[in-house]
């Protein structure tokens, strides 16, 4: 009959036979030792002596092909049917020596107490073979066959009643174990066939991770280089109009410039949201609790939609904060503000009359944490019921037909609801069609004493640094982010020169000292972190690489004991950015588009001061 096995699963099997030798040759060599010990008025020891070395010749033998196996079985010649035929060849010859103690040595004596040892001997090494030599049926029949069939003949030449029942005994045990033998090789094959399926699929999970790590590796540095581009011209339209609304007096053209600067500032948010999504879909967004004034935040979340509100859609817009709702918190100030103008102004958005209401409530103090719910209420279009369950999905809206009224890429709940529960909380929605919407989201902060919270920069501290001026040196390839950036921190009367990479910047710092540098990450020659790190390295007077002997000498004579703050103004807003840049050497960070309030906040934090050194 043809061996139905599969190839590896058959070299297993012979695996498993030679793992399981050791112990059985063991066995073997034991009772052989026994009978010389206790058999020593046997009628015929020479018998006993010639049986006892013929046995330990099998198994010298056998554990010769033992050793051979583990030697040769991963080099190149060897032959799997090879090993079995020699695993084979070893179980005729141990199962014909057994055999032997039946029909040879068994008659030999008439004692009872013998008889049973021999008995007992071979039904105990026939039996316990089968754990060891079942893997292939073939082994396991031999050796029973071999080493049972012996005792009939042996039973026969000492005539009885008792061995004729005996006989009888062999005879069903045989039967009896080669039934196991087979039902143990089935069953073990069939454990080896769903292990090796199952490794199989271990291998193509594996290999299917490894894809998706590396696709998840090629999508951030997608999302990475989408965002250095985008932010890179937004930076100089959000920038540029800006300074255009602030010197045009002319109402015509100011309406247009407000358009522009409304439709950027809805193309950044836009880019935002799909930026803020793919991070919380990668795991790259991070929580950052920092003690914040609760009351102060909010405040200041309503006066930003307020004029949206109010003015434009003459909404009333209301709050309430209770009682017992601390000031003092630790949370994030961040993402708290993100979720509320979310909700906020998708309240706004559908919402044509009527009024917009934010509360603040507190649900239960738990063991270490405090429980706020912050309820957002509308009397809007509201939600149809059945969409209600998907509102939270990713790129789900309550209308996506062609003729749809409100616009929207459908990410911002969705980011809400994944925000809430980063923070280990969780939103909700009712809503009664025409009615309007509840949105409910319920976040967990720690308790903060308030004399804990960061002091604000006082308006005369701020109107000092706004007047101060300062030497600066400006790293930046792109050209209209040069130019806007010499617009607005000229007109701030900060005196400025410009590098267009990190190896200019570094000829210019040889010879010029400033009391700051702007330094983009992103450019062409040499990239503002090797330039940062070759300027801290020429600070502290250690081996400088990457540059050549003579600019190295220059920037270790020049920038030697001093510390230049540096500050990254960059497109990279993705997660880990400014950790990046912080490692790299520099002091501070300001993602694009930049507000130049943002940098004045920047160069207090520094407590910059002008020296006007060259």
């Amino acid at each position: 009959m043809r061996d139905k096995t599969p190839p590896s699963v058959f070299a297993k099997q012979i695996d498993l036979l030679y793992q399981s030798l050791p112990p059985a040759l063991l066995a073997s060599a034991l009772i052989p030792i026994l009978f010389l010990i206790f058999l020593r008025d046997f009628p015929d020891p020479e018998a006993i002596r010639t049986w006892t070395g013929l046995m330990l010749l099998v198994i010298l033998f056998r554990a010769l092909t033992a050793i051979h196996y583990q030697k040769t079985k991963k080099s190149d010649s060897f032959q799997i049917k090879q090993a079995e035929t020699l695993f084979i060849a070893g179980v005729v010859l141990g199962a014909l020596i057994w055999g032997s103690l039946s029909w040879w040595i068994y008659p030999l004596t008439d004692k009872q107490s013998t008889h049973f040892l021999f008995f007992i001997s071979v039904l105990g090494i026939a039996g316990g073979s089968v754990a060891s030599l079942a893997y292939r049926r073939i082994t396991g029949d031999i050796f029973i066959i071999l080493i049972l069939s012996p005792m009939l003949i042996g039973m026969h030449r000492s005539p009885g009643k008792s061995d004729t029942a005996i006989s009888i005994i062999v005879v069903i045990y045989i039967f009896y174990l080669l039934k196991i033998i087979r039902f143990f090789q089935e069953s073990s094959e069939s454990v080896l066939l769903l292990k090796e399926k199952a490794l199989a699929r271990e291998a193509k999970l594996k290999i299917a991770s490894k894809k998706a790590e590396a696709a998840n590796r090629a999508k951030s540095r997608f999302l990475a280089n989408m965002s250095h581009e985008i932010r890179t011209p937004m930076n100089s339209i959000i920038g540029q109009t800006r300074l255009a609304i602030a010197e045009e007096h002319d109402p015509k053209i100011q309406l247009h410039l407000d358009i522009i600067k409304n439709s950027s500032k809805n193309l950044l948010s836009l880019i935002n949201d799909i930026l803020d999504f793919s991070k919380i879909e990668a795991g790259e967004l991070r929580i950052d609790n920092r003690p914040f004034n609760l009351h102060v935040a909010l405040q200041s979340i309503l006066e930003t939609i307020r004029v949206l509100a109010e003015d434009k859609k003459g909404l009333q817009l209301t709050y309430n904060i209770a009682p017992d709702v601390p000031h003092a918190v630790i949370g994030d100030i961040l993402r708290l503000r993100q979720i509320m103008l979310n909700l906020l102004n998708n309240g706004i958005k559908f919402t044509d009359k009527g009024h917009i209401d934010l509360s603040v409530t507190r649900v239960e103090t738990m063991v270490g944490s405090l429980l706020l719910q912050f309820e957002v209420r509308d009397t809007g279009i509201g939600i149809a019921f059945e969409k209600q369950e998907i509102i939270f999905d990713e790129f789900a809206q309550e209308d996506d037909s062609l003729t749809r009224q409100y616009g929207g890429t459908g990410l911002g709940l969705a980011i809400c609801k994944q925000l809430c529960q980063l923070m280990g909380g969780d939103i909700e929605v009712t809503s009664v069609p025409g009615e309007g919407s509840n949105f409910t989201c319920t976040i967990p902060f720690l308790p903060c004493q308030e004399r804990n919270l960061p002091v604000e920069a006082s308006p005369n501290k701020k109107k000092q640094i706004h007047h101060s001026h300062l030497s600066l040196l400006l790293v930046e390839d792109n050209e209209a982010n040069r130019i806007l950036a010499r617009m607005v921190l000229e007109g701030e009367k900060h005196h400025l020169m410009e590098a267009h990479d990190g190896l200019q910047a570094l000829n210019i710092l040889s010879k010029h000292t400033f009391d700051a540098i702007l330094m983009d990450v992103q450019m062409p020659v040499m990239d503002g972190y090797a330039a940062t790190k070759i300027i801290r390295l020429a600070e502290q007077g250690k081996p400088i690489h990457g540059v050549n002997k003579q600019l190295a000498a220059k920037l270790k004579k020049h920038l030697y004991t001093s510390h230049t703050p540096i500050i990254a103004m960059t497109a990279n807003a993705m997660n880990g950015d400014k950790e990046k840049c912080l490692a790299a050497g520099m002091d501070d960070y300001l993602a694009k588009p930049f507000h130049p309030d943002g940098l004045s906040v920047i160069f207090s934090n520094m407590n910059l001061s002008s020296s006007f050194k060259k």
